[in-house]
Parts: C-alpha cells; sequence; structure tokens
C-alpha cells in the first residue's frame, strides 16, 4: 500500500482530511459526517453502514510526510464512492453545495498531487 500524507481542505468553518492510497482519494470518515452535520453517534451508524470495500482503518504509521493533522490511533476513512453513499443517505440541502464543492474542489486537488507525484517518480 501507498499512502501519501495528509492534505487539508476547508468548506466554510470545517475541514475534511483526504490521503491518497493506492492512487485513490479516502477521506477522514468523521470529517466527512461534521460536514454532513452528524454527530458521533450518527458517525458509527454512517460507517457501519458502508461495504467493507468503501472503508478501512488508516493507521498513523501508514501514512508518509506530515501527518500533523492525522491521530495518533489513526481513523477510518472512506473511498469517494463510500463518500457519494453517505450524502447520498443524508440527504439535506447543504449535501448539494457540499457535494459540488468536492467535485470541483477537492478532487481536483487530489487529482492534481498524484499526477504530480507520478511525474516527479518516472
Amino acid at each position: 500500500m501507498s499512502a501519501s500524507s495528509v492534505r487539508l481542505f476547508r468548506y466554510r468553518e470545517k475541514i475534511l482530511r483526504a490521503i491518497t492510497i493506492d492512487n485513490e482519494p479516502w477521506f477522514v470518515g468523521r470529517d466527512v459526517c461534521d460536514l454532513l452535520g452528524l454527530t458521533a453517534g450518527q458517525t458509527f451508524n454512517n460507517l457501519r453502514g458502508l461495504t467493507a470495500s468503501e472503508k478501512r482503518y488508516v493507521s498513523r504509521s501508514e501514512l508518509t510526510g506530515s501527518m500533523i493533522a492525522f491521530p495518533n490511533r489513526g481513523a477510518y476513512c472512506i473511498t469517494i464512492t463510500g463518500l457519494h453513499e453517505m450524502i447520498k443517505r443524508n440527504r439535506r440541502r447543504s449535501t448539494e453545495s457540499i457535494q459540488l464543492w468536492i467535485i470541483q474542489e477537492v478532487l481536483p486537488g487530489l487529482r492534481a498531487s498524484v499526477c504530480n507525484y507520478k511525474y516527479l517518480v518516472s
């Protein structure tokens, strides 16, 4: 497994932490739930509802680079598919703007860093 350092994206007053694992974007599940306005208990239930391929536990030792924004204990992260599933389940007016922000800003930012990494390595 190849994991990158943590990237931070800001949406209003909320932070979304993202990492790239094997050239795929993963998002800290708790951050996604914060964006959606869910409580800690709702976070657990939402993560539990995802399939095994949509979520995984990522320990801090799996990451490279600066990890200031990643907890020592690690965190559950979700794929882009898991992210869309959580947004779909929690339909509110605010989720449309969050989804648009992810599509227009977060994903292009992550893809650019993956492309730059591939270019530097090759």
